[in-house]
């Protein structure tokens, strides 16, 4: 490689030196003059091998400018192809033979060097896949979709996701096919994981009958997941950026922001609260709000997630309790008012009769009685007021 712009400016130099003289001979020939006897002939051969030396010269530096361009255009691709930190390798369209393989392939595939320039392309696909590639790599296609993600096996037989770009080129002066490797494992794996995870998020959806709200600052209200239609009756194309706040029962309202307002304020992350939310059908439902706030650095929130979870029928049972412990009251009131003074006036009586003797003749054993009727009334009407005590305690 070195010594070619030499060799190349000698064989122009001999050929241009051989060419003048025998020109010139030739010239002197035909006009029957020797060439050393005419100094026109004389000076034509000294012009002649002067123009082919500096042109000699000439042509010499400037092939090995380009040649020396060419050298360091070469290490600079051999330095970007062994360093790259995309895994690249080439190999040979016809034989499938790898012909050339950086350092990253390397790290990516296992092998060493000298392992992977023993081996074909294929070797490095699943069976299963072969005949696809194959049937690619034959017909001619120089460029394969990037967007496609790919099996490829390691040297140890695990399988990685990959995506690739061919693109035909040269190498040693022969045809081959560049490859340059994407790595998608690990994008592989986390759209396996975020599958899963929403696939779980759906089964817990549905197993709880909750919808999930997103809100930011600068979007509004983003999305409304969940059994929309089979809760409320909505359609989710009727949600909207205004379509929450406008549902919440107007007696609701002032208290609902105000709440929201105050946990702003103070920075606090969980805010939760209950309301009356209204359906479809005009109808409303008790609903248990509970939202996560994120804050900037402006201490604004900005961004809230949480659920919207329906309560109709535990309120409906608290509002029954309340009913009965109103109804409670009522008849403990009854009891302590209505019932205990006439049980009370009449111990007294009794008590009265019994300390003045006035009982009716024969009747000794019936007042007894009576008295201890109206005790054990007392001691009802006294139970009945402790235990109530006890429910308004609770």
């Amino acid at each position: 490689m070195k010594s070619t712009p030499g060799k190349i400016a000698l064989i122009y130099l001999f050929a241009g030196v051989c060419w003048i003289v025998a020109s010139d001979i030739a010239l002197a020939s035909l006009s029957g003059e020797h060439v050393t006897s005419s100094p026109v002939i004389t000076g034509e051969m000294i012009k002649g091998l002067a123009y082919v030396l500096v042109t000699s010269l000439l042509l010499y530096f400037l092939i090995r400018y380009y040649f020396r361009r060419l050298h360091r255009s070469r290490a600079a691709f051999h330095d970007l192809f062994e360093d790259n930190p995309s895994p690249m390798l080439a190999f040979d369209p016809d034989t499938l033979k790898v012909l050339a393989v950086n350092n990253a392939s390397l790290y990516l595939y296992g092998y060493n060097k000298k392992e992977f320039l023993a081996m074909t392309i294929d070797q490095i696909k699943p069976k299963e896949d072969i005949p696809r590639f194959l049937e690619v790599v034959r017909s001619g296609v120089a460029s394969f979709d990037k967007t496609k993600i790919q099996r490829h096996l390691t040297k140890d037989k695990k399988l990685i996701y990959v995506n690739v770009l061919v693109q035909d080129g040269l190498l040693n002066n022969g045809k081959v096919r560049w490859v340059l490797i994407r790595d998608m494992t690990e994008v592989k794996e986390n759209e396996r994981l975020l599958k899963e995870a929403l696939e779980r998020y759906d089964l817990t959806m549905k197993a709880t009958k909750d919808l999930i709200w997103d809100w930011s600052s600068n979007k509004g209200l983003t999305e409304i997941r969940g059994q929309l239609n089979e809760l409320f009756g909505y359609d989710q194309s009727s949600v909207d950026q205004n379509w929450f706040n406008s549902k919440i029962h107007p007696d609701d309202k002032e208290r609902i922001f105000l709440g929201i307002q105050a946990a702003n304020a103070s920075l606090n992350s969980i805010w939760s609260d209950q309301f009356r939310f209204q359906c479809a059908d005009g109808s409303y439902k008790y609903v248990n709000v509970r939202g996560y706030f994120l804050y900037n650095e402006d201490k604004k929130p900005c961004r809230s997630i949480g659920t919207v979870q329906v309560i109709q029928k535990q309120k409906e049972y608290e509002q029954k309790i309340e009913r009965q412990n109103k109804l409670l009251k009522e008849i403990a009131h009854k009891v302590s008012h209505d019932l205990r003074g006439p049980v009370a006036s009449m111990k007294g009586i009794l008590s009265l009769m019994a300390e003045s003797k006035n009982i009716p003749s024969g009747m000794d054993q019936e007042f007894q009685c009576l008295i201890r009727c109206a005790d054990e009334l007392d001691d009802v009407i006294h139970d009945v007021m402790d235990k109530a005590n006890k429910v308004y305690q609770v």
